[in-house]
């Protein structure tokens, strides 16, 4: 099928692969350098990293566990991987289980360009790689041990066959781009279970609906597919119900009830808007302008395809009642590709999409983001909205963005010696933070604290850890450490006398009865969630 609204362009610059080259070397760079430098900071780092360890050590690869208890709230792809390179050493250091998402992201990035050049051409493909790989949200999560970076490359490969069946002219690369998509949609599946699918299957319809394209891929084909994602998707939570019957209940509610019902990371509902602001940055700024694009706005273009995918992983994860920033990572290559679409028009020379300088602009822009900053906080505060000074500030910021963007559309010229200026500036802080990482790794790291609490528990003592601490501090313990519920702590505190140790939040802690009783021997602080203290408490000798 033809692009009936952009042909790429066919001619190609000299130095294009010379380009590619330096922007490759960029991207291995940026998140293969010092990875694992750094220790487990948050809960779902060190969660994948003893799922794994559980996975290696019992020889148990069908039922997660974390510290003998079933883990059944993700699909356990990101987990095998981690645990197959953890293998050969019998062990999971923080290297193995960050590499599968620094991989995952160099990936991303190359099929994110592959999708782009075949959109708005190679030059747009290399605007993209630059913008993806430089995107603060984007590059964090490559270096975390998480398996959102890993899910963002299955829906992207998705979007590339789907892009790649609707380019095909031949019934056998329609069979080929139908496997692939099958295959990217089961791995999808897996990462992620069904918000995953339904972001991908989504995004297809909704660009089929709007296209008017309803016969893409014919019974044959879909019935292929059909039998591809559930011979590869359907065996392992069949067997997880084989052997734990009450895991059928516990997946209809993560994968339907906990979607809508705020049980945890309950935010207000422009909640994503100032996380994309900051993740995107400073490419966001050039959203506006491309979202003004005629060729954007024109649905029987191709560069549709991109404004409908991020315009649905935001609809969807908006709806979802609970929120979190990394959730709407699928979001960012499309992003990327829109804003490396513009680009490559604004610095074409001749090229009639924009009119006045990038320095101008951008210097109004970041005026304007100061001014509106210092404005929105003190107002956000004294009507007292439900938004914290900071998204309040960024929003803010946000329609200021917007407002200049297309000023630059309407007025303006960009140079691409400009463009290339501040994207080299841009990587050179990124690189700045991998480098000052590790410095700050002590403060931020809950290892002294799990290291002191098996130093201070004698080897005869009973460790305890309320059901809902943080697994980043029992990842560091070293030791076997009971799982305590909150109803039973008082219980196995007094069984043991002296003898008993517990490692419980300062929340839980200041709601026991007996509390005089007690003592804390060391505290900790987590990093994410600065209001969460944790302390190790025993009887009063």
């Amino acid at each position: 099928m033809t692009d009936c609204g952009i042909e790429p362009d066919s001619t190609t610059p000299e130095n294009l692969p010379k380009i590619f080259v330096a922007v490759m070397v960029m991207v291995f760079t940026l998140f293969l350098f010092r990875i694992g430098s750094k220790d487990f900071w948050t809960a779902a780092e060190a969660r994948t990293a003893l799922i794994a360890q559980s996975m290696i050590s019992s020889g148990d690869w069908v039922v997660p566990r974390i510290n003998g208890e079933p883990y059944l709230t993700k699909p356990p792809l990101y987990h095998w991987l981690v645990a197959l390179l953890g293998a050969g050493g019998r062990t999971v250091t923080e290297q193995a289980a960050v590499l599968p998402a620094a991989l995952s992201a160099i990936a991303c990035i190359g099929a994110t360009m592959w999708l782009a050049a075949r959109i708005f051409g190679s030059s747009a493909g290399l605007w993209s790689g630059v913008a993806l790989a430089t995107m603060p949200r984007f590059f964090w999560q490559g270096r975390v041990s998480e398996i959102d970076m890993t899910l963002t490359l299955s829906i992207v490969l998705c979007m590339l066959a789907f892009h790649h069946l609707r380019a095909s002219a031949t019934s056998r690369q329609k069979i080929l781009s139908t496997i692939f998509f099958s295959l990217a949609l089961s791995a999808t599946a897996m990462l992620k279970g069904p918000p995953g699918i339904l972001v991908a299957l989504f995004t297809v319809v909704v660009y089929g609906v709007l296209r008017r394209e309803r016969t893409i891929w014919g019974i044959g084909r879909f019935l292929l597919g059909l039998a591809i994602f559930l011979a590869l998707v359907i065996p392992w939570p069949v067997a997880v119900i084989t052997r734990l019957p009450s895991a059928l209940a516990f997946f209809f509610h993560e994968s339907t009830v906990k979607m809508y019902s705020p049980e945890a990371h309950r935010h207000w509902i422009f909640y994503y808007v100032p996380q994309i602001i900051a993740g995107a940055f400073p490419w966001v700024c050039f959203l506006p302008a491309a979202l003004w694009w005629p060729r954007l706005r024109d649905r029987r273009s191709e560069a549709f395809l991109p404004v409908v995918w991020a315009g649905v992983v935001l609809v969807f994860f908006t709806m979802v009642k609970t929120k979190q920033s990394h959730y709407v990572m699928p979001l960012y290559p499309a992003l990327a590709i829109l804003v490396g679409g513009a680009l490559s028009s604004l610095t074409e020379s001749g090229s009639e999409f924009g009119r006045t300088r990038l320095g101008r602009y951008t210097m109004v822009v970041f005026l304007a983001g100061i001014v509106s900053i210092s404005i929105a906080v003190p107002i956000g505060i004294a009507v007292r909205l439900s938004a914290s000074p900071a998204q309040i500030a960024l929003c803010s910021t946000g329609v200021i963005f917007a407002l200049a963007s297309v000023i630059l559309y309407k007025r303006g010229k960009v140079t691409e010696s400009v463009c290339v200026g501040a994207m080299f500036m841009f990587v050179c802080l990124l690189f700045a933070i991998v480098i000052a990482v590790p410095l700050v790794n002590k403060e931020m790291s809950p290892r002294p604290f799990a290291h002191e609490v098996a130093r201070r528990v004698p080897v005869d003592a009973s460790l305890g850890m309320l059901d809902d601490v943080r697994p980043h501090v029992l990842y560091y313990v070293g030791r076997e450490v009971k799982p305590v519920s909150a109803s039973a702590v008082e219980g196995f505190l007094s069984a043991g006398g002296s003898g008993s140790y517990l490692v419980i939040p300062e929340k839980a802690f200041s709601q026991l009865a007996e509390r005089e009783r007690l003592e804390v021997v060391v505290s900790y602080k987590d990093f994410k969630y600065q209001n969460h203290k944790y302390l190790l408490i025993t009887h009063k000798k």
